[in-house]
C-alpha cells in the first residue's frame, strides 16, 4: 500500500540515545534556560522516510511525496521544524550523531 509523506516540510530528527545524553550534558552543565534539540541532519518527511526505507530494505516506491497543500492533514503544520542546537552545543559542547549513524547501528542491532 502506498504511503503519502510530505516532501516540504523538514526537521532535524535525533536518536532517543542522544536526546537523553545531550540531557544529562544540560544536567551536568548545570545549564538552565530554554534549549533546542534535534540532530545535525535537516530533512524532509519524505526524505527521513526514504533514507529508512533504502537503508531497511524496504520498498521505497510506495513512498509518494505530497506537498504540504497536497496531503491535506487535519491540523497546520509549519514547513520548517528544524531547530537550532547551537546554543546546546555550544554550552555542553555536545553534539547529537547523524541519524544515519544511528540507522546503521539499528539495522546492525536488529540485525536486519
Amino acid at each position: 500500500e502506498k504511503i503519502m509523506i510530505t516532501n516540504d516540510q523538514y526537521t532535524n530528527p535525533i536518536s532517543t540515545q542522544d536526546a537523553a545524553a545531550a540531557i544529562a550534558a544540560l544536567i551536568t552543565a548545570k545549564s538552565s534556560g530554554i534549549y533546542h534539540l534535534g540532530g545535525p541532519d535537516n530533512l524532509s518527511n519524505y526524505d527521513f522516510a526514504l533514507m529508512v526505507a533504502q537503508k531497511y530494505g524496504f520498498d521505497a516506491t510506495l513512498l509518494q511525496p505530497q506537498s504540504t497543500e497536497q496531503f491535506k492533514a487535519p491540523a497546520l503544520r509549519p514547513k520548517q521544524c528544524a531547530l537550532n542546537t547551537q546554543k546546546l552545543i555550544k554550552q555542553t559542547g555536545f553534539e547529537p550523531q547523524s541519524i544515519n549513524a544511528y540507522l546503521d547501528l539499528w539495522k546492525t542491532t536488529l540485525k536486519m
